[in-house]
């Protein structure tokens, strides 16, 4: 059975004849791509070797969901790309590191986007010992556009992990801890914007072409380009103020990548103004420079809608000096409305200013993605 092919609903006119066939032709491909979405979701149940300083890809040998058959391989850690597209892509490393001596770890992705390779761009910097084991996360928007073979030159992601423990590591397999990826197609590179939450109203007798551009036209154009964004920090002078749990200080993001409804606003204000009302996926990182202090610092990750409590995520407390920059993040699933503002929030307690960590591969962001209504 051939693949869906990304939809080209008909624009109606008055006098046209509405026919089911052409009804059909209008709602059958968006029908099959929303029902069958690229998505892949892979786990390393393995017990791979990592070496301290050494940033690998973490090979998945098993495959939970692969629709598009992008990965396709137990042997490979890279996902290629089958339907051009916008993906969200979420992952977890977890080491099995149970020493006290503090090391930092990280998970990434790589690849290749719009014919051109990138480098890793990781998630937060995270930072463990006292016995604990560590499983940093990775969120992020990438956009796909060149498809090809497993193995070929099309655009891929690879999820990446990063230890610097000093010596070999393990990543965690148990029964229920090991690494996992998943990467959803969320949006088409390109389309019509901006349009309103699809209406659904009742069809009305007789049918006008006003109702079916509304209803079916527009409909199809909303849900496959639906409002994405992705806002990140290129070095600059901001940073975040010292504070106690639970103030916070927004993230002064100040490059965006993609908003294709216009919602993102940079600088000191930073945050995300909701284009139209929905079950929005929310996501923010904020990744620190290092800190020489070896007092108990705290620094932690959150949002805030329309200035009012924030909700945190991670909260971690440091009881020990760090020279390699440290991060926190919050995953959530926000119903907003239309006019709603979502503020990246960040807390540390060092003592001082903290600056936002400088390096493009650690890089402070935002992600929001219109989920559903």
């Amino acid at each position: 059975m051939p693949q869906p092919v990304l939809p080209t609903p008909r624009t109606w006119a008055s006098g046209d004849l509405v026919s089911s066939p052409r009804l059909r032709a209008d709602a059958s491909d968006a029908v099959a791509l929303l029902a069958g979405r690229p998505l892949f979701i892979g786990q390393d149940t393995s017990g791979t070797n990592t070496t301290s300083g050494t940033e690998a890809g973490v090979p998945f040998n098993s495959e939970l969901v692969d629709t598009w058959n992008g990965h396709n391989s137990l042997s490979l850690p890279t996902y290629y790309c089958q339907f051009p597209g916008w993906y969200l892509a979420k992952g977890t490393v977890p080491y099995a590191y149970t020493t006290a001596t503090q090391a930092l770890f990280a998970a990434g992705f790589s690849g290749v986007s719009g014919g051109t390779p990138f480098g890793v761009i990781r998630g937060q910097l995270q930072l463990v010992g006292s016995g604990k084991n560590p499983s940093p996360q990775v969120c992020d928007l990438i956009s796909m556009s060149v498809t090809g073979p497993i193995g070929g030159g099309g655009d891929s992601i690879v999820m990446t992990q990063l230890q610097q423990s000093g010596g070999g590591l393990t990543l965690a397999a148990t029964a229920s801890k090991f690494p996992y990826v998943s990467i959803r197609w969320v949006s088409a590179v390109t389309g019509t914007q901006p349009l309103p939450v699809p209406p659904l109203s009742a069809v009305p007798s007789p049918i006008t072409h006003a109702w079916l551009n509304a209803n079916v036209r527009d409909t199809i154009g909303f849900l496959i380009y639906p409002p994405v964004c992705k806002a990140y920090y290129v070095a600059g002078s901001a940073s975040i103020p010292n504070q106690a749990f639970p103030a916070g200080t927004t993230v002064a993001l100040n490059t965006i990548a993609v908003d294709n409804y216009g919602g993102f606003t940079t600088g000191a204000s930073a945050g995300y103004t909701a284009p139209v009302a929905g079950n929005y996926f929310c996501y923010s990182q904020v990744n620190f420079a290092a800190f020489n202090t070896t007092a108990g610092v705290a620094y932690s990750a959150g949002l805030q809608v329309n200035g009012g409590t924030i909700a945190w995520g991670d909260s971690v407390f440091q009881s020990t000096a760090q020279v390699t920059g440290a991060g926190a993040v919050i995953m959530r699933r926000l119903r907003l409305a239309a006019g709603d503002f979502v503020s990246p929030v960040a807390q540390q307690s060092t003592g001082g200013a903290l600056g936002l960590n400088a390096t493009a591969a650690n890089q402070s962001r935002m992600i929001v993605v219109w989920e559903g209504i």
